[in-house]
C-alpha cells in the first residue's frame, strides 16, 4: 500500500459539467474556451452536430461518430496532444442516446471500444457505460505526464426526477443523481426574460430550488471558488474565477 500526501489542486486540471434545457447556451459557452489562456485552445468534440452553433468562433472541432474514434480521441489526448489545453465534449448525454456512442473501458486498460451496445432494455449497463467514460475523461485532468494534463468542459441535457423533485442531468440510471463524485463543478444553466423581455442566462453553481418549478437542482462547486449565480457566463471568466482570480 503506498501511502502519499493529497493531490494538489492547482496542478491538477479542472473538469466541469454544465446542464440545462434545450437552448440554454451550453454549447455556445463550451466554444468561448478558446478564448481563455487558461483554456486556449481547446479542442471541441462534436457528438451530435452541436458544433453548427460554432459556426462563427475559431475553434477547432472533432466529430466522434463510432467507439474507434472515441478511443482515438482519448488516447491522442492521454499519450499525444502538446497542443490544447482542453478539451469540450457537447453534448455527453447524447452518448447513451446513440447506439454508436456508449461505451466502456476495460477495468483494466483503458479499452474504450470493449463493450456491448446498451439499449433502451439494459438502461443500468449503459449506466455503467457512460460511468467509465467519466472516469477516463477524469483521468485527463490527472494525467501521470503534467504537460498533457487538460480542463474538460462537458454539457448535458437537464431532466427532473418527479419522484424525488429534483433535476439532475439527464444521463443514465441513476448517474443523474451521483454525478457530483466525477466531476469538480457541477452547474446549471438556465435562461430567463428579465423585466425588458431580454433573456438573460445564469449559471447556478450550488444545489438550489427553482422558483418556477420549485424543483431542487443539483450543483456542486469544489473550493467555492466559483459565485453561486453568474449572469453571462463564459468559460474565461470561470476560469478565471477556478484560477483564483477576480474577475
Amino acid at each position: 500500500m503506498d501511502v502519499r500526501s493529497p493531490s494538489n489542486r492547482e496542478e491538477a486540471g479542472w473538469f466541469c459539467l454544465f446542464y440545462g434545457l434545450t437552448d440554454s447556451g451550453k454549447t455556445h459557452m463550451l466554444g468561448t474556451a478558446n478564448d481563455s489562456e487558461f483554456s486556449g485552445p481547446t479542442l471541441f468534440v462534436d457528438v451530435d452536430q452541436g458544433d453548427l452553433t460554432l459556426s462563427n468562433q475559431d475553434v477547432d472541432v472533432v466529430s466522434i461518430r463510432g467507439l474507434d474514434e472515441l478511443q482515438d480521441l482519448y488516447e491522442f489526448m492521454a499519450f499525444e496532444n502538446d497542443e490544447y489545453q482542453s478539451l469540450c465534449f457537447d453534448g455527453f448525454t447524447a452518448q447513451h442516446d446513440d447506439s454508436t456512442m456508449p461505451a466502456v473501458m476495460d477495468d483494466v486498460e483503458i479499452d474504450l471500444t470493449a463493450y456491448k451496445i446498451p439499449t433502451i432494455n439494459n438502461w443500468g449497463t449503459s449506466m455503467f457505460h457512460v460511468k467509465k467514460v467519466l472516469r477516463a475523461f477524469r483521468q485527463l485532468t490527472k494525467n501521470e505526464d503534467l504537460d498533457r494534463r487538460i480542463h474538460v468542459f462537458a454539457s448535458a441535457l437537464e431532466t427532473v426526477d418527479e419522484r424525488r423533485d429534483l433535476g439532475v442531468p439527464a444521463l443514465p440510471g441513476k448517474l443523474g443523481l451521483g454525478i457530483g463524485a466525477y466531476v469538480d463543478v457541477l452547474a446549471r444553466l438556465v435562461v430567463r426574460e428579465n423585466s425588458k423581455g431580454k433573456e438573460v442566462r445564469t449559471l447556478r453553481t450550488t444545489k438550489h430550488v427553482d422558483n418556477e418549478d420549485g424543483f431542487t437542482y443539483l450543483g456542486k462547486n469544489r473550493l467555492r471558488l466559483l459565485p453561486r449565480r453568474m449572469k453571462n457566463p463564459t468559460i474565461p471568466r470561470i476560469m478565471k474565477r477556478l484560477a483564483g482570480e477576480e474577475e
